[in-house]
């Protein structure tokens, strides 16, 4: 059907899923329609999540032709291709055919939609772990102290009275990426909650939905939606909870089939490697569902400040491009000054892309520190402040903020009388340690020693530029300037000054 389409030009718009299988078919597909046209037939390629399937190695662990492989020929081959993706950087930073003329921006319906700035944002109190090893219930509870206190609190919420009510009834639970784990939980929530929620757990497995007023468990078999259709009614199912891992990070809408559920209370912790983007994608709380309840967000502050700061810079990133000659986004973003503190420690791509940035300290030239990137007010379901998080901390390791160590006078001067020929050995042999210099006497002797400044001679700590200090060894006082008074018996005893 879409092979005689393409060679008889007919409209058709065929979907397939971004895996290596399924692009070889429709490639071979295209290939056998050219040779029975006797040319190229002419189609548009739209590639939706382009960051998750374009881009990365060209071959499988097998050997074989990967889906960005594939999808690197079609885009070849295309009349035209549109990507779409909420989270683009890995598109910008690796292909350089992209330019600022051709990004377009669908806005959605914000009488309906909420998005990040709707969040009420959580912090879990006790910075919990991201489980990322196979554990037991409780090597769970001990590795994410504040994961059982959350679903303690979730099996009192959600009693909905009427399907117009507010509060909150979709739950979600996601703190590790393993199928292992998720299990465990799944059978320890039953057996401490049997009859607080509905469950539906989905991993490599499939779907297992769990029935609070039967107790029983069964495997599903549908999209997403209908599972959480199964419990539409808000009296016999008050509370939904989800277990879902990384088949949630994208194209997974938490919702009932009408949309009258969606998620409202959302629980994700995320590894120190997971990069900003992939971490907007798990979010899953976006969605037109305004004036549905509440978006409850509970992460840890680090991971709110890591990621608005990371949204931030990336519209930075996007709104300077824009700004500069019509080159590629790829070569706008790497040349572009950007201030080093605006980074956290985390990747604005996935690893699978080759991030290069140029880092400076100081001003860029860009977006104001103390406008765009200033602290971020966190307030409850009614408006109230309750939190400040700041986005620019200052790194407390700083090298400019060391203490450095006082200088160990006793062994430079063992050093400097010992016939060292160094411009501060020559300087300090020729000098009295009684006598206050004029200032046109000291710079005299100091250009005799070929040292430059007398600011190398009169400061214990030095900037970057004059790190070549020789230390507090002169003061200045009405004009004159003499040797430390501290200093000038131990100057004798070394130099042998009578």
């Amino acid at each position: 059907m879409i092979e005689d389409a393409l060679v008889s030009n007919t409209p058709i718009m065929p979907v397939l899923l971004g895996n290596e299988t399924q692009l070889e078919h429709i490639h071979r597909v295209i290939e056998n329609a050219n040779k029975r046209r006797g040319e190229k037939c002419k189609y548009m390629l739209l590639i939706d999540e382009c960051t998750a399937v374009d881009g990365g190695k060209p071959t499988t662990k097998q050997g074989n032709p990967s889906a960005s492989a594939w999808i690197k020929e079609l885009k070849k081959k295309a009349v035209k291709t549109v990507a779409i993706d909420a989270t683009p950087m890995g598109a910008f930073v690796s292909d350089p055919s992209i330019t600022p003329a051709m990004l377009f921006y669908l806005e959605p319906n914000m009488r309906k939609y909420r998005g990040f700035e709707d969040f009420n944002f959580i912090f879990l109190e006790r910075n919990p772990k991201y489980l990322s090893k196979e554990m037991s219930w409780d090597e769970m509870v001990k590795t994410d102290p504040d994961m059982l206190p959350w679903i303690d609190q979730m099996s009192q919420k959600g009693t909905w009275t009427s399907m117009r009510d507010t509060r909150s009834r979709l739950m979600r639970l996601c703190n590790t990426g393993l199928a292992e784990n998720r299990e465990t939980q799944f059978a320890a929530i039953r057996r401490l909650y049997p009859d607080k929620f509905a469950m539906i757990k989905m991993d490599r497995k499939g779907t297992f939905t769990y029935n609070p007023e039967t107790q029983q468990t069964e495997k599903f078999k549908g999209p997403f939606s209908k599972a959480v259709s199964l419990f539409n009614d808000p009296v016999k199912f008050p509370r939904i909870l989800c277990l879902i891992g990384k088949a949630g990070d994208r194209c997974l809408s938490f919702v009932s089939d009408d949309y009258t559920i969606h998620l409202n209370e959302d629980y994700v912790t995320f590894p120190e490697s997971t990069c900003i983007s992939l971490m907007y994608q798990r979010m899953r709380l976006c969605g037109n569902n305004r004036g549905k309840g509440p978006l409850n967000m509970y992460t840890t502050k680090e991971s709110f400040a890591d990621l608005k700061k990371g949204l931030t810079m990336v519209d930075e990133f996007i709104a300077r491009a824009r700004a500069m000659k019509n080159q590629s986004m790829c070569k706008s973003i790497s040349e572009m000054p950007m201030q080093k503190s605006k980074f956290s420690k985390r990747g604005l791509a996935s690893t699978k892309f080759k991030e290069s940035y140029n880092k400076v300290k100081g001003n860029d030239g860009g977006w104001s520190v103390e406008d765009k990137y200033k602290p971020i007010e966190i307030k409850d379901e009614n408006g109230n402040v309750v939190d400040t998080v700041p986005l620019i901390v200052e790194n407390p390791k700083k090298k400019a903020e060391k203490a450095k160590k006082p200088k160990d006078y006793p062994a430079l001067f063992r050093k400097w009388s010992s016939g060292a020929d160094s411009k501060i050995a020559v300087f300090m042999r020729n000098i009295c340690p009684d006598t206050k210099y004029s200032e046109a006497a000291l710079d005299d002797m100091l250009a005799n020693a070929r040292i430059v400044s007398r600011i190398l001679i009169m400061k214990e700590e030095f900037n970057k530029e004059s790190s070549r200090g020789y230390g507090r060894l002169f003061r200045e006082e009405d004009g004159k300037y003499f040797l430390v008074p501290d200093l000038v018996e131990l100057y004798k005893e070394h130099f042998n000054y009578q």
